[in-house]
C-alpha cells in the first residue's frame, strides 16, 4: 500500500470533495483514511508522513468544515477524528501544520462552539492540544491570542470530559507562551533621599 499513497491522496481528495461527492462515499473514504492512519506498518506510516500535508489540506480540512445537516455533522466528526489520529502519530511536520493552521483554526473554533455536539467539542480540544504540542516552537503570539478565549469558554462546558480535556490543552498552551524576562529585585529606595 505504501507505494501507492502518492497516487491515492488525489483520488481521496476528489472522491471526498464536499461539493461533489455523495455523503455515503465521503463517510466511507474518511473511514478508509482513519484505517490507513492507524495501521502499525512502518513503510505505510512513512509514506503517509511524506504526503500528510496534502492529505490534511485536500481531504481532511474540507470535510471538517461546517455545513448544515446531520450527515455533514457526522462527516465533520469523522474528519476531526482523522486529524487527531494524524497528530497523535506525529505524521504532520510542524512546518506543514503551521502552514495549514490558518485553515484549521476556524474549524477548531466552530467545533469548540458546537452546542449540539459534545463529541465535536471534545475532539476539538484533543486536536487543539496536539496542535499546540506540535507547534510549540513555531506558533506566534497572534495565533495564541486567538486560541486563548476559545479555551477559556470551554472551562465552563457542561461536560466534565470536555472540561478536563481543555485543562490539558491549557497546560500545553501555557508552555507555548514566550518566556518572560526574569524580574530583577531592586533595593527599596532610601527614605532620607525621598524626603
Amino acid at each position: 500500500m505504501a507505494e501507492h499513497v502518492s497516487g491515492l491522496v488525489p483520488v481521496l481528495a476528489r472522491q471526498s470533495a464536499p461539493d461533489d461527492a455523495p455523503v455515503a462515499a465521503r463517510i466511507d473514504l474518511l473511514g478508509l483514511v482513519h484505517f490507513l492512519i492507524t495501521q502499525e506498518d512502518k513503510t505505510l506510516t512513512e509514506a503517509l508522513r511524506e504526503h500528510s500535508s496534502d492529505l490534511l489540506t485536500s481531504v481532511l480540512i474540507p470535510n471538517c468544515t461546517w455545513r448544515a445537516g446531520q450527515s455533514n455533522n457526522k462527516i465533520r466528526k469523522g474528519g476531526m477524528v482523522c486529524v487527531h489520529a494524524m497528530l497523535e502519530k506525529r505524521l504532520v511536520a510542524a512546518s506543514a501544520l503551521n502552514r495549514s493552521f490558518s485553515d484549521l483554526l476556524p474549524i477548531l473554533k466552530s467545533c469548540l462552539d458546537d452546542s449540539f455536539a459534545p463529541d465535536n467539542r471534545l475532539i476539538a480540544c484533543f486536536v487543539l492540544s496536539c496542535t499546540l504540542t506540535e507547534l510549540q516552537a513555531e506558533i506566534n503570539s497572534e495565533q495564541l491570542r486567538e486560541i486563548y478565549p476559545e479555551l477559556l469558554k470551554r472551562l465552563d462546558d457542561s461536560n466534565d470530559k470536555i472540561r478536563m480535556a481543555v485543562c490539558e490543552a491549557l497546560g500545553v498552551f501555557f508552555k507555548c507562551l514566550p518566556p518572560q524576562d526574569v524580574l530583577v529585585e531592586r533595593p527599596a529606595p532610601d527614605r532620607k533621599s525621598v524626603v
